[in-house]
């Protein structure tokens, strides 16, 4: 059924009806269209924002490729070429998408060789957090009372 909105209805006009540019009456149906298609629009408007700006640091993290710790700016992304124990912490050393080798500090938890396995050769996505690690001057000695914050990687998982 279609009914003309009257002015009662819609506060609009004062000849009991709205009218358009082309001085026709609108129509219930042709209202119930236009809010059909304002509410898809506004759908459309709120995905695109939440692409625009990504919700969680592993979403902007995967469009950037880096991600803010503290304040270090930190690689987010990277190929595992090789996972070394070292004197202060973990070693990655990896590769970025454009070929740039990089090496990142890692919680020595996750030296393990099973973590070895797993991600050798593996494209994987690198959570950080800030630790105090033994400061460079101290040359590795565990008695040196001297630290620095260093962000290091928490968390490895696989690209996917």
């Amino acid at each position: 059924m279609i009914e003309r909105l009257s002015s009662s209805s819609r506060g609009l006009g004062s000849d009991n009806s709205e009218t358009l540019r082309n001085g026709g009456p609108i129509l219930r149906e042709e209202s119930d269209e236009a809010d059909a298609s304002l509410k898809r629009l506004a759908k459309i408007v709120v995905a695109t924002s939440l692409l625009a700006a990504p919700a969680t640091a592993e979403a902007a993290s995967q469009l950037t490729g880096t991600i803010k710790v503290g304040a270090f700016t930190k690689r987010a992304i990277g190929t595992v070429k090789s996972i070394t124990a070292g004197d202060v912490a973990c070693y990655y050393e990896l590769e970025d998408a454009k070929g740039s080798s990089f090496t990142e500090l890692a919680d020595f938890a996750l030296c393990e060789a099973r973590d070895k396995r797993l991600y050798q050769g593996k494209k994987v996505y690198l959570t950080y957090g800030v630790e105090k690690v033994i400061a460079d001057d101290c040359e590795g000695n565990p008695a040196c009372a001297r630290h620095k914050d260093a962000a290091a990687i928490k968390k490895v998982r696989l690209f996917q």
